[in-house]
């Protein structure tokens, strides 16, 4: 039993803090969750002028629920993260059990710095949407955001890694196990600052979440793209389709990530109508019956679950993806 414990340990750590995390939302939720202060998307003006909590926002198609988790659906349907984090960390102790053949920073017997840091900012996308949706408090959403960052973050600065090491091959560097600890050191500054930068450009700037994720996003394609054309030129001892930086399964991989954002979109698209929704009227489309205040199905959920889908596909392409420190 150690010993399974002590191979799958990312996984069981991952559980241990989430359970934590589960104990205490239950004790938050009984509480009424701490803070006065409901997200501005819950206010409405009363007939004396002054602001009051609203069952029906500008912000969420789900009605706002009086009892101890405002928006059931919005708030469980994060379980799709949870599920997506324990996955990567399960499959990380399973490359330690079966003695991986190392073919990336993602895949390998021994380091798994990159992978667990990934399956743990997966796993906190759940619990940070569930504080939020669960208590439309403002601090709440400071840790929502932060979390959606921190996922960015990462996306970001492991492309910088990938990049510079391409660019060190490049030039006839070789690898060394100090250097390899300065890369990792470097990309937790990166994490940091990106993470950092998107939350002072959201909130700093009063910008919307999705300009500063959209920046930081492209930020992330851009190195990729670049790392593309690095890595090309750094392998000409086997046939140009060999030497392409992704494998076929990355590809595809990716290509599932991509489409199920896509559907992401599509489906949260149906939570905005036309024009924003007036004092004590509905934020849904008149025109779709699916989608109503007061059910379960909503266009929102249906957005988290994709998007955890599309996390998972990202971990894949990762796996897949041709380091330019290894040849696979």
């Amino acid at each position: 039993m150690w010993e399974h414990i002590k191979s799958y340990r990312e996984l069981y750590f991952g559980l241990s803090w989430f359970s934590i995390f589960m104990v205490l939302f239950a004790i938050f939720a009984v509480a009424g969750f701490p803070g006065d202060e409901y997200d501005s998307c819950f206010y409405t003006v009363d007939q004396h002028g002054k602001q009051v909590p609203s069952k029906l926002d500008t912000c969420w198609c789900e009605s706002f629920n009086r009892g101890n988790i405002k928006e059931p659906s919005n708030t469980w349907s994060n379980l799709g993260f949870v599920l997506a984090g324990l996955m990567i960390l399960w499959r990380t102790g399973r490359d330690r059990t079966t003695g991986a053949q190392r073919r990336n920073r993602f895949v390998s017997p021994k380091d798994k710095f990159y992978p667990t840091l990934y399956g743990n900012i997966v796993l906190f996308m759940g619990p940070g949407s569930m504080l939020y949706h669960g208590s439309l408090k403002f601090w709440a959403d400071v840790v929502d955001q932060m979390s959606m960052f921190l996922f960015v973050g990462f996306f970001c600065s492991y492309s910088a890694v990938q990049l510079w090491s391409g660019l060190k091959k490049l030039s006839g560097y070789g690898l060394s196990t100090q250097g390899n600890l300065v890369e990792k050191i470097a990309a937790g500054v990166l994490f940091v600052a990106y993470a950092t930068l998107q939350m002072v450009v959201t909130r700093g700037g009063h910008h919307g979440s999705s300009m500063a994720i959209g920046l930081f996003v492209g930020l992330a394609m851009l190195l990729q793209v670049i790392f593309v054309i690095v890595a090309l030129a750094t392998d000409k001892t086997v046939s140009f389709w060999r030497r392409l930086p992704y494998e076929v399964w990355g590809g595809l991989a990716f290509l599932a990530g991509l489409v199920a954002f896509g559907l992401a979109l599509v489906v949260h698209a149906n939570e905005k109508p036309p024009t924003l929704a007036g004092p004590g009227e509905s934020n849904c489309l008149t025109t779709n019956a699916i989608f109503n205040p007061q059910s379960w199905l909503q266009a929102h959920a249906l957005w988290q679950i994709f998007a955890a889908v599309m996390t998972f596909c990202v971990y894949w392409f990762f796996r897949f993806e041709r380091s330019s420190t290894t040849q696979s």
